[in-house]
């Protein structure tokens, strides 16, 4: 079974890759959730707290459907409309929006496990307005070209390998982790 730091371009929907997870409850819950990167902070964002970055791709209706539960029941202002309704996401979103947090008396897990799981969806799509933090990204990291490291293309910011990630018609790739559009394709 491939693993997905093996691939060369973006998973397909319906097959099987061997996919880092880590098991662990969260909004009351457990599931064994997909990951992006390794138990990360994010300081320059004005959030030290360790944290995973669930990975979308490979959500399951069931993580999803708890997920979008949770997301519109303690959804911030700027996920209403002005007049007060809520906007429509579908729960696939709000699975990519999850950021594992220690919940108190559970401790976190600090190694992610390979395990086999089926892709759902090609891309991982993010439900809040992120220019703020893109903004602070862009600026922490001053280029937003990515690292290419063993055959690797990696995001400038937290190292999230982009390998997989669909590329734009302009050589750029949405990092899954904060959406900083990274150029991966020209100037070499």
């Amino acid at each position: 079974m491939t693993r997905l730091d093996e691939l060369t371009g973006p998973p397909i929907v319906g097959q099987t890759y061997s996919v880092p997870t880590v098991r662990y409850g969260w909004a009351g819950r457990e599931f064994v959730w997909p990951v992006l990167t390794p138990l990360h902070t994010d300081p320059e964002l004005g959030f030290d707290v360790p944290h995973w970055q669930v990975d979308g791709r490979f959500t399951t209706r069931e993580m999803d459907a708890h997920a979008f539960a949770y997301v519109m029941a303690n959804a911030p202002s700027d996920h209403y409309e002005s007049s007060g309704k809520p906007i429509a996401y579908q729960a696939a979103d709000c699975a990519s929006t999850i950021a594992l947090i220690e919940q108190p008396g559970l401790p976190m897990p600090t190694m992610a496990t390979w395990r086999p799981m089926r892709c759902q969806r090609r891309e991982i799509k993010r439900i809040w307005r992120c220019g703020e933090t893109i903004a602070r990204i862009e600026a922490h990291c001053g280029d937003n070209r990515a690292i290419r490291l063993n055959g690797r293309l990696l995001c400038p910011h937290k190292g999230a390998d982009l390998t997989a990630i669909p590329v734009d018609a302009d050589g750029f790739a949405r990092c899954p982790m904060h959406q900083l559009r990274v150029r991966v394709a020209g100037d070499d």
